[in-house]
């Protein structure tokens, strides 16, 4: 199997079709779950054959599940019910035991594992163990090529993504994939913002399906399959949101007048917080040609990824694995991950809780806001008609304290697994690996002027940097550690890193100045930021103060590196799910 802890309808279908020793699928890189979107529908377009009758024997629905990706598998295989298939699934039995035979076998192992597993809903998750990677750019004249359309659902916005693909020659496994550029490719709010509404989100999606049929040929419309991915903003929902919210999406583009487009029940769903860091985990390793040289565990790089609802970390520890273990097999060779994701931790979430700490704190109806620039305000409605205005006091070290409370790791008595990194959770040592940083981490940190020229966190000016840009007066600054900090995956760490100016030049970001550009950064009244910058001041003053806090609390970083590489592209193609 391709990847463990995954779909079960995937592994369902990848163990029933493909075998798993000396099989194709361990021969193959797993890509960036954006890649997903692509698959084999050649097969369909030669078929012309109905897909809902496949169904796997032991199949649950999503539905049953909350539209939750599950973290366990199954190994039954696929059952073809409906006689139309059962041609293609009696040969990929035979197949199955003489693929290696000659290559006319293997390609006709490969198109019948296609067929089978696209009847199932499965072409978005097949090609996780089928596509190797995407090149950003218009598409090449080609007439056999496919396509294929992701909703890439977050929890701020939703993200277009139109992909077309094919295969270099007959022999080929793995496809050419291009990611198609569209007229428009992010849509806000978030698509969980309409649950419950379905007015509003049928609405919403319309506008989305319109760019997407201007993007697609029109005679490859009826055969590109769409698929809905939905991460955190879903997962803040709960079980019962996320179930409502999922029948909602299916109501609506099930409805053959929404859209032209191939969609399967089955096909919106939402990721794990956990598979999010997994697979950019996999894309950056992949990127930096980890797998294809065969490197030791301790030469791949970690992932740090933030997006608005949630944040990630995923890497290969060198101390002993004891919990939160996530294994995968790329090439024939097992990983053995830490991946932990944290639900109400991303930039958002984090801040309106510490606006509503600040609202237990002094009540209201104004508030002084620490984290927010001297002249800087805001109005946040709490219930109903009660709200209350926020006041920027720029206060970096209050602000600090806050965010250092809200991500504080159990005390020793209750850290049952040890060492512990938020509350409870266990975590090993991050010394020893190299990381990369993406996402929003780029732009606070780069405000603040953090970020190095060769894009290297300087965590220990961060401080500075911020206390600066949020508050006139001088602040005392924090005792710093000591700590090594390799090159590391920085997601939404990208923004606020970059806005208070803790990344250089060279998109290094400086860690050891973090600090300090935080500080800086943070003690600018409002009126002295740029008039293109005032809107998201408060925000990057705040966000880099809270990247301080989480990476030198919790994930044990301490301020004396400049290794951490603040990207959310290697050579041209995107690391994460999704950018901001």
């Amino acid at each position: 199997m391709c990847l463990r802890n995954s779909h079960p309808r995937w592994a369902e279908s990848m163990n029933g079709l493909i075998p798993t020793a000396e099989g194709f699928c361990d021969r193959v890189l797993l890509p960036p779950v954006h890649n997903k979107v692509i698959s084999g529908f050649q097969a369909l377009r030669k078929a012309r054959a109905p897909v809902a009758s496949l169904k796997p024997a032991t199949e649950r629905s999503r539905r049953t599940q909350g539209g939750l990706a599950s973290h366990s598998a199954t190994d039954a295989p696929i059952i073809c019910n409906d006689e139309s298939f059962a041609d293609a699934c009696h040969t990929l039995s035979t197949l199955q035991l003489a693929r290696e035979e000659n290559l006319q076998l293997k390609d006709e192992i490969r198109r019948s594992a296609r067929k089978c597993s696209m009847a199932n809903g499965l072409v978005l998750l097949t090609v996780w163990c089928l596509s190797l990677g995407v090149v950003e750019g218009a598409p090449i004249n080609n007439t056999d090529l496919d396509y294929g359309i992701l909703l890439d659902a977050g929890s701020s916005s939703t993200k277009l993504k139109v992909y077309s693909w094919t295969y270099p020659n007959a022999n080929s496994s793995v496809p050419k994939v291009t990611l198609i550029p569209v007229q428009r490719n992010k849509f806000k709010p978030g698509l969980a913002t309409f649950e419950g509404d379905i007015p509003g989100m049928t609405s919403y999606l319309a506008q989305i399906l319109d760019v997407a049929k201007a993007t697609v040929p029109a005679e490859n419309h009826e055969l590109t399959p769409l698929y809905v991915l939905a991460t955190a903003g879903f997962r803040l929902l709960g079980i019962d949101g996320v179930r409502e919210g999922m029948e909602d999406v299916e109501e609506i583009l099930l409805n053959s007048t929404m859209h032209p487009f191939l969609y399967m029940e089955g096909g919106a769903s939402v990721l794990s917080g956990e598979e999010e860091g997994v697979f950019a985990w996999i894309a950056a390793n992949y990127l930096l040609g980890t797998f294809h040289d065969h490197r030791p565990d301790k030469d791949s790089v970690g992932i740090l990824e933030m997006g608005g609802g949630s944040t990630q970390i995923a890497f290969i520890p060198h101390d002993p694995l004891l919990a939160e273990e996530f294994q995968i097999t790329v090439g024939g060779r097992r990983y053995s991950l830490y991946v932990q994701s944290y639900l109400q931790f991303g930039l958002e979430a984090i801040r309106a809780r510490v606006d509503q700490v600040l609202i237990d704190e002094q009540g209201g109806p104004e508030i002084e806001h620490p984290c927010m620039l001297t002249g800087d305000s805001r109005t946040v409605e709490i219930s109903g008609n009660f709200s209350v205005t926020m006041n920027g006091s720029g206060n970096p070290e209050e602000c600090w304290r806050i965010y250092r409370n809200l991500v504080a790791s159990a005390p020793p008595e209750k850290c049952y697994l040890k060492p512990c990194a938020i509350g409870s959770v266990f975590q090993p040592s991050v010394l020893g690996t190299n990381f990369y940083a993406t996402q929003a981490y780029k732009y606070p940190l780069r405000s603040v002027g953090a970020i190095l020229n060769d894009s290297t966190l300087d965590l220990f000016f961060l401080w500075d940097k911020a206390e600066d840009f949020c508050t006139k007066a001088g602040v005392r600054q924090p005792a710093k550690g000591h700590v090594f900090l390799g090159k590391m995956t920085l997601s939404a760490y990208k923004y606020p890193l970059r806005s208070v100016g803790a990344i250089l030049n060279d998109s290094t970001l400086d860690l050891f100045c973090l600090w300090d550009k935080a500080e800086d950064f943070c003690t600018k009244n409002l009126s002295e930021i740029s008039p293109g910058g005032r809107k998201f001041a408060s925000f990057d003053c705040a966000d880099s103060l809270y990247i301080h806090a989480l990476l030198t609390g919790p994930y044990g970083f301490v301020s004396n590196s400049k290794a951490i590489h603040v990207a959310t592209k290697i050579d041209g193609n995107s690391i994460g799910k999704s950018d901001k």
